[in-house]
């Protein structure tokens, strides 16, 4: 035990003093907190923008004082002609002038025209041809003699209230910030499986190539080393995770109180989730994902099942790569022994569609119960509260699983692991296994 606490201290150090291990790990945090910070920003009309200020020359007189301005498009009423108007445009500073001639409000799409020497802006031309529809809709049923105010009212905002069919108290109704967090946390597992499972193969083949390994297995069994690889390296991730962690709610501590204030909402009310609905589709959409995120209330069983299955499935997988690992000199052999390890997390994550639409389909059920694939589709069924049944063989078949991947990978690691000069296919694995 001690010989294997050597080499996982040894993996974990050489790692996490590594300058790209510290660099991915402050930059990434960062990064994700600066790009939330400028949504928010652009979202509240404070991300540097200038307004474009609209000049509306109105010969019909149907327009004046209509349009509504928004944080992005202020509207001017000019006097004057325009020829008179596009002389002082400069002087007056606008962005550019909307004429608008006398029209037939049944036919207005070939007279209405904007002049301005600059780009007007996806954003900025979709809520002027707006305010522009909204008016000629006012006009067509002032002309047909429609009652405004009637027609509002016979609008109807409804939206379904979702609760549990026998749990009455179980509250349904956030399925948007559900989906998102059960993608995330399967797309997240794939690139944690993926990406050091690769490092503990590398790290095993790097060692055989170099001859080094045959010193160290003088030392310490061929079992010992490959545990102290996949644990040592099992430790980098978890220490990445929880610097992500705390850098991350970090940031979204210091974002949250600049959202607020840009929307002019009180944080106590944000934080208790006691906005009215009105108030909450008066927010940006970035700050209503803030404002979900803030009021669910399930985060500690994620928090477990994702470390559970992030556990289970890095030991699945570091196992088998550093079986590979051990069995190839060379990446370019690799490809015939990878397929079978890789298709499973390929499956995973593809399988990770199907549930936005039916989290308890039979193929998204199924794939979160067998070992090789609920790694990345259990902990996104989470969310969803999957029965209790399907929990238990989940966590029941990984645990077993883990124990006998492990003890397959180690067998054929002690063999490969001494095998120079063969060319190994899965053929050749198999006969490993016998011995």
């Amino acid at each position: 035990m001690k010989k294997m606490w050597v080499i996982i201290k040894r993996e974990y150090l050489t790692r996490v003093k590594k300058r790209s291990f510290l660099i991915s790990t402050l930059l990434v945090p960062l990064l994700i907190t600066a790009f939330y910070a400028a949504m928010i920003l652009l979202a509240t009309g404070q991300g540097g923008a200038s307004k474009k200020s609209i000049a509306v020359v109105d010969e019909s007189g149907q327009f004046l004082q209509k349009f509504r301005d928004s944080k992005a498009v202020v509207f001017k009423y000019p006097k004057g002609t325009l020829e008179e108007v596009k002389a002082s445009s400069k002087e007056a500073e606008y962005t550019g002038i909307l004429h608008i001639p006398t029209i037939d409000i049944y036919k207005p799409n070939d007279n209405i025209t904007y002049f301005s020497d600059g780009t007007l802006g996806l954003a900025a031309n979709e809520y002027i041809e707006n305010q522009l529809r909204r008016r000629i809709k006012d006009l067509r049923m002032e002309d047909q003699q429609i009652d405004k105010e009637l027609l509002e009212s016979l609008e109807v905002d409804l939206s379904l209230t979702k609760e549990g069919l026998f749990e009455v108290n179980k509250d349904q109704t956030a399925e948007g910030i559900l989906s998102g967090i059960g993608y995330v946390m399967g797309l997240l597992l794939y690139f944690v499986l993926f990406f050091f499972g690769m490092m503990v193969m590398r790290a095993v083949k790097e060692e055989k190539t170099n001859r080094i390994v045959e010193v160290i297995v003088s030392s310490v069994k061929p079992m010992q080393l490959m545990f102290g690889k996949i644990i040592g390296i099992s430790f980098v991730g978890l220490t990445q995770f929880l610097i992500w962690g705390f850098l991350m709610y970090g940031g979204y501590a210091l974002l949250l109180p600049l959202m607020l204030r840009k929307n002019g909402i009180d944080q106590q009310a944000f934080n208790s989730g006691e906005l009215s609905k009105e108030q909450v589709d008066n927010l940006p959409d970035i700050s209503q994902l803030m404002y979900d995120l803030a009021n669910y209330g399930g985060y500690g069983e994620l928090i477990f099942y994702f470390l559970f299955f992030f556990l289970g499935g890095y030991l699945i997988y570091a196992s088998l790569f550093s079986a590979v690992g051990s069995a190839i000199e060379d990446e370019n052999d690799a490809q015939q022994l990878m397929l079978p390890v890789m298709m499973p997390i390929i499956i995973g994550v593809v399988i990770l569609s199907t549930l936005f639409n039916d989290p308890h389909n039979p193929v998204a059920t199924w794939a979160s119960i067998i070992p090789l694939t609920s790694p990345i589709v259990m902990p996104a069924r989470i969310p969803f509260d999957p029965p209790l049944w399907q929990r238990i063989a989940s966590i029941v078949s990984l645990v077993i699983s883990v124990f006998f991947f492990v003890w397959l990978s180690a067998k054929i690691f002690r063999v490969g692991i001494l095998m120079y000069g063969k060319r190994v296919n899965l053929k050749e694995v198999i006969k490993w296994l016998r011995y």
